[in-house]
């Protein structure tokens, strides 16, 4: 992943990166890079809205939860070049303006690119699994139904850039799970007597008349209690500031 970071005379920055924001949170996470590393407030920061391959080529897929974790490195190699150029120049209780406005007049380039790829990523297909997660699912079920009392939901992704998007980005896949899983494939004609008491005679006989396997979904209705949480301790070495992508 590549990404474009340009310091301007007035002291705002504008980032480019290879990602695609889709309403997760990649832009603010990519500026909240861009703070922490040049130390600067956000009001500062802009990130480019549409991803361009004149500015950042060969870019990769915003894909597999990898976004924030290619262009989070590419952006903080990009500002960490810019940093190390201002070094010299930096005074005690300088302000940003005036370290940019002095940069600018001492003929330092206030512009660089990043690059980063991540090693050793990939599925464990043997397994069926890429990462933890822990869903503990307290449910009343009946035939045809069920009523999810409960849901405790604990990810794994390291030291969170922004725990408020990534829980929110965990919620809906952890209620698309839920329904997947109750999702019940096949219904067959020995079942069909566990519906007598939810079935009227002539559904009975709908289903009875249908000799294939018949599929119908679950319905699985949240209430109450549905609990996301981060799982503390867990840090990843191979990405921005031990984060782990959604």
């Amino acid at each position: 992943g590549g990404a474009l970071v340009h310091v301007y005379k007035d002291g705002s920055v504008l980032a480019t990166h290879g990602g695609v924001e889709m309403g997760q949170g990649l832009h603010v996470k990519m500026a909240q890079i861009v703070s922490k590393v040049l130390g600067i407030p956000m009001s500062f920061i802009s990130i480019c809205s549409s991803t361009s391959t004149d500015k950042v080529p060969n870019t990769s897929a915003t894909a597999a939860s990898v976004g924030s974790d290619l262009y989070g490195m590419a952006i903080k190699e990009a500002c960490e070049i810019i940093y190390k150029r201002l070094e010299p120049i930096l005074e005690p209780d300088m302000k940003w303006t005036e370290i940019v406005s002095k940069a600018y007049e001492s003929s330092i380039s206030l512009s660089s690119t990043g690059h980063y790829s991540v090693k050793g990523l990939g599925m464990d297909w043997t397994q069926g699994k890429v990462g933890p997660i822990i869903i503990l699912l307290m449910a009343w079920v009946h035939p045809l139904g069920a009523l999810c009392l409960r849901s405790e939901v604990v990810m794994d992704l390291g030291e969170s850039l922004n725990p408020a998007i990534d829980v929110g980005k965990s919620r809906a896949p952890s209620c698309r799970a839920t329904g997947s899983l109750s999702w019940n494939s096949y219904f067959t004609l020995l079942k069909a007597s566990s519906l007598r008491k939810v079935c009227s005679d002539e559904v009975l006989q709908w289903i009875c008349r249908n000799k294939k396997l018949i599929s119908l979904q679950v319905q699985v209705t949240t209430k109450s209690q549905f609990n996301v949480s981060l799982l503390r301790g867990s840090k990843n070495v191979r990405a921005v500031f031990s984060s782990k992508a959604v």
